[in-house]
Order: structure tokens, then sequence, then C-alpha cells
């Protein structure tokens, strides 16, 4: 998918409310899939004009996903790997789910995590108060012109996840970005987390120079830390003995994921004690 006006129109269009390049791309090879299956060939040409895409790139890219099918056969996560590709499959039951699909995204690229803020000062000194201050580890970046949040005044969520970053005149441009909810950073991130208790606030705090930093409830916080806990005893449970995996409660626990990811209010600028809280 290349950068012209009418390839970025066309991402918007894929990207619909999920504020993801990742899903944008997901969404193009599902649809050409399924024009290849249903449509004539006159209708697969018109989907790879309409969305700027090339045959050999996106028939690539259909190796790729077989290939690592293959991998997650031998390794043992799924039984068969032309399960992994089917959309009935048990293993895709939740593949429609954006904010979890994201949330996933998250857990493996982390920490490449960019801080949003609204409301910039211009080298000329004036404030623009629409406008988002982008910061990631490393310092002050910017979002590449192709990606699908590039120019936006709002986001859904004060963080955003990416895989690479290139450096250009002086400045950092993210070329892929996807919005992640809040709590997918406290619930799927693999990493130490630090707990100060301030009567009945908990302070939480991510090692290091990290940009996370947020007060809870500490009765919020107990739940939060229990699933967390859960989670991340499923994933070290199923990846080291795939053979043990509890199908059901697994699927509970996956399930009250979803429901938190899509229910609650992510409220990216929220302010706490006359101070932006640092995950809202």
């Amino acid at each position: 998918m290349t950068f012209k006006p009418e390839a970025f129109l066309a991402k918007e269009e894929l990207s619909g409310s999920s504020y993801s390049d990742y899903l944008v791309f997901s969404r193009a090879i599902l649809g050409w899939r399924k024009v290849q299956h249903e449509g004539a060939r006159g209708e697969r040409d018109d989907y790879l004009d309409k969305y700027t895409l090339s045959r050999g790139s996106l028939r690539f890219i259909n190796g790729l996903i077989s290939q690592f099918s293959d991998n997650l056969q031998e390794a043992q996560l799924v039984s068969r790997a032309s399960e992994c590709q089917r959309q009935t499959s048990i293993y895709n039951e939740h593949s429609n789910q954006d904010e979890l699909l994201k949330a996933v995204l998250l857990a493996g690229l982390y920490p490449n995590l960019v801080q949003v803020k609204k409301g910039i000062v211009t080298k000329g000194g004036r404030f623009r108060p629409n406008n988002l201050a982008l910061r990631s580890l490393s310092g002050p970046v910017l979002l590449h012109r192709s990606s699908v949040n590039r120019g936006k005044e709002d986001l859904p969520s004060r963080w955003l996840t990416f895989f690479s970053a290139v450096k250009s005149n002086g400045n950092v441009f993210i070329r892929d970005s996807s919005a992640v909810h809040p709590l997918a950073l406290l619930l799927l991130t693999d990493c130490d987390i630090s707990e100060t208790v301030n009567g009945d606030m908990v302070e939480v705090s991510f090692p290091g120079r990290s940009l996370v930093r947020c007060e809870v409830p500490l009765q919020t916080w107990d739940l939060l830390w229990d699933l967390r806990t859960s989670i991340q005893t499923m994933l070290y449970r199923n990846f080291n003995n795939p053979s043990n995996a509890n199908v059901s409660q697994d699927g509970s626990l996956i399930s009250l994921l979803v429901e938190l990811l899509n229910n609650t209010e992510s409220n990216p600028f929220v302010e706490v004690s006359g101070t932006e809280s640092e995950v809202d």
C-alpha cells in the first residue's frame, strides 16, 4: 500500500474507527482473500485498484501467513496449521475484536510506546490547544504522513504502540501506530510494576524511564492485579505446556478481558489532583 492521496483515503476507509495502521493492513488482506474466493476477475482487479494494492505483495504476505501458521503447529500451539486461517476456528473467535487485537499487539511491541498529550507550544511561542504532542522514551516524535493517525485532533486513548521509527531532518517519525486502551498497558505488558500505596490510592509505575505512571483506587488495583496475574499465568501455562490448556477457563478469562477493553472508558485527557494522570 503506497503513499498517495488516493491510497491515504483508502487506508482511512479500511481503518474505520480502529485508529490502527496494523488493522488497516489486516483488513486489506482479509478483503483480498474474500474477493479472491467470491469475486470475479474484474472485481479482484477493482479491489487492487481501489486500495492501491500489489497482487504480488499480497501473495507474498499470504505465503508468510501460511509459514507462520506452520510454525505455530510445530510449536504445538495449534492443532492444525489450517485452523489459523479459518475464520470460524476457535483460534479466531475474537479476531474481530479491535481492542483485543491492539492489546495483543502492544504486548508484543512494548516498550515501543508513545504518550499523547493535547496542546502544544509552537516554535513561535503560540499555544495550539487542539494539536497533539507525542513523546516516546527517546523524546518528542511525529507521526509519519502515511499513518492513519496523522493529523487527527482527537484519539480514543493517550497511548500509541508502534513497530518502526525513522529519523529525518532532525525529527523522529513513527511510521505505523495503533491507539491502545490504557488497560492493555496495565494488564498485558510483560514487565515489572512498582506500587506505592498512599491512603486509599495506589501509584503504579513501570520500571526505568517509563512514560507510564498512574494513580488507581486501592480496591480497583487489587482487582486489576489479580486479573493481570491470571492472564500472565494463562500465557505461561499455554506457552510452556500447550497440551495442558484449559479451554473453558481460558475462554472465560479472554472474554472478560474483551468486555473490559470494549466497555471501559479510556478517557484520554483527565485531570487528577490538578495534573494530568499518566494513564487514564
